[in-house]
């Protein structure tokens, strides 16, 4: 689903949206706008690992080492791993910027699917802070 569409007459960008500013933990870059990060160190977040909770949606990269996160609202476009999620699920890192069930992962997630585009394999999200 493209970015700002909308699902069943629904538009979910940015509602609700609210980033917190952290640390880079030195992996991430712009390749990885808009896929999920992990708290990895105090304030300090990345890709982390396959299970790890999800603290939000990479959103920018600054100069200065930190990078500012979506961690509540409505997050489209979240790429997701081998289409593992459906709606209704909570979610948990891959350990490389996609999302997985927490079914099918070992860990505690705090966030929902809303949508999935199984042709894209993303997602939309409801952050919860």
């Amino acid at each position: 689903m493209a970015k700002g569409l909308t699902t069943r007459g629904v538009q979910f960008e940015e509602i609700d949206s609210h980033c917190t500013t952290f640390k880079n933990d030195g992996t991430l870059d712009s390749d990885y706008l808009g896929m999920a990060v992990v708290l990895v160190a105090n304030a300090t977040v990345g890709l982390g690992w396959d299970g790890g909770r999800v603290k939000g949606i990479l959103r920018k990269i600054e100069s200065d080492s930190k990078v500012v996160v979506q961690d509540e609202g409505y997050a489209e476009d979240v790429p997701t791993h081998d289409d593992a999620v459906a709606v209704g699920d909570r979610i948990v890192s891959d350990g490389a910027g996609a999302v997985d069930a927490v079914g099918s992962a070992a860990g505690v997630g705090d966030h929902e699917v809303v949508s999935v585009d199984t042709d894209a394999d993303t997602c939309i999200l409801k952050l919860h802070g």
